[in-house]
């Protein structure tokens, strides 16, 4: 490194362009959440091609880790078992979805290695995290008491009655944000006094619980928000406890989803399909027939994109509190864990348990400070919640979403790591 780069925080020509790059990536991130939630996923790509520029990522990262593998560690296994999974996928005949599945992970991976090589720029980027996932925040609450003024004045206009499609995309663009807040409020803390850290803490629980009224209806916003403020405020207490509840949960998830064929929705309907919602309800015929044909297909599963093969069959369901008949199935089951048992059968959701215990261990060993755990846990809590009531495995977008959050718990990391470096 020259004494110029020293000079200008560490940073060379060649990273003082990547760190840009990024920054340019996090302020799109609010106009995605308000106006175009599938921005995620190329926002996410990009930083990860960005990162991915340095060489040291696939001359000693990328090759001192496949080169000289720790198998025993944690993370080696986690990876192995990730690498399994898309392995898995393509196997099946479906090399596009592979893709879909591998790519968020690969660019999330570039990201945060480049990240950890480069702290002299985390500062800067922890604090552009902070203010993009905050404008996102603002402009989703916005357009919610607005009634979508923002996406009403942007074109195309909506012409679909009620503008359900601008409210719809509206929902998931929170889907999209709402992971981010987490490590965004861990990472803001690093940069108050003891009293202003409280204050902040508490103001983001605040707004963990505000979001919800920007759901704009989906219920599945609201819970998974609920689950992430539990979960981070938890953390804050006993962060390594929090960390092995919910990677458990995580794997319980997993591994118990075939259980759905147990649901009696013909009998929860005649009993209270009138007076709940008729999505709730629609939603307990589609987990039960996803068990179904989950265990007509073990051990292998029917296939990636099975799900879409039995939307278009077009089985419909007499929902008591809808007016016509529902789908049976949508276009995905609106549970990950399900999918993965429906399409990719055992050896899909041996590989993704094991890919998600190892992590939760993994990160149950690097003991992170409470505050960078409560970011962590968060995240992680609103995606449990939202792989068992909504996600799809086939969006990108949504495992963007919680790329982009991953990226954030890394910035929160090291910028309290090195708060607290100093005030030890």
């Amino acid at each position: 490194m020259t004494a110029t780069a020293a000079a200008r925080g560490g940073l060379g020509v060649a990273d003082r362009a990547r760190v840009a790059a990024i920054l340019f990536c996090f302020a799109l991130v609010p106009v995605a959440a308000a106006l175009m939630h599938r921005a995620f996923a190329p926002i996410l790509l990009t930083i990860g091609a960005v990162a991915a520029t340095r060489a040291a990522f696939w001359s000693h990262d990328l090759a001192g880790f496949f080169g000289r593998p720790a198998w025993r560690t944690p993370l080696t296994i986690a990876a192995v078992a990730a690498l399994v999974f898309v392995a898995l996928i393509a196997a099946r005949g479906a090399p596009g979805l592979a893709l879909v599945a591998a790519a968020p992970i690969g660019a999330s991976v570039a990201a945060v290695a480049y990240l950890r090589a480069v702290p002299a720029a985390a500062a800067g980027l922890a604090r552009a995290f902070c203010v993009a996932v905050a404008a996102a925040v603002i402009l989703l609450t916005i357009e919610y008491l607005t009634d979508g003024w923002l996406r009403a004045a942007t074109p195309p206009t909506d012409e679909t009655p009620g503008r359900w499609k601008d409210f719809v995309a509206l929902a998931r663009g929170v889907t999209a944000a709402a992971p981010c807040l987490f490590p965004a409020v861990a990472a803001g803390a690093a940069f108050l006094s003891g009293r202003q850290r409280r204050r902040l803490l508490a103001f983001g629980a605040l707004a963990a619980l505000l979001i919800p009224a920007a759901a704009f209806g989906v219920f599945s916003n609201v819970v998974a928000l609920a689950a992430g403020a539990l979960a981070a405020c938890a953390a804050l207490k006993a962060p390594r406890t929090t960390i092995t509840v919910l990677t458990v949960g995580f794997v319980v998830a997993t591994l118990a989803a075939p259980a759905a064929v147990f649901i009696p929705a013909e009998a929860l309907n005649a009993a209270h399909g009138a007076t709940w919602p008729a999505s709730w309800t629609q939603r307990l015929f589609v987990w039960n027939a996803a068990a179904e044909a989950a265990v007509r297909c073990l051990p292998f599963g029917c296939g990636p994109d099975y799900a879409r093969a039995m939307a278009a069959a077009g089985a419909t369901v007499s929902v008591e509190a809808a007016a016509i008949a529902l789908p049976v199935m949508p276009t995905h089951p609106h549970n990950v864990f399900l999918q993965i048992w429906l399409e990719l059968g055992a050896p899909g959701a041996a590989a993704f348990a094991a890919a998600l215990a190892a992590g939760g261990l993994a990160l149950r060993r690097a003991a992170p400070s409470p505050v960078v755990a409560a970011g962590i846990v968060g995240s992680a809590a609103f995606a449990l919640a939202s792989f068992s009531l909504e996600a799809s495995l086939w969006q990108a977008w949504r495992s963007s979403a919680f790329g982009l959050a991953a990226i954030g718990n890394c910035l929160s990391y090291l910028v309290n790591r090195r708060v607290n470096t100093m005030r030890g």
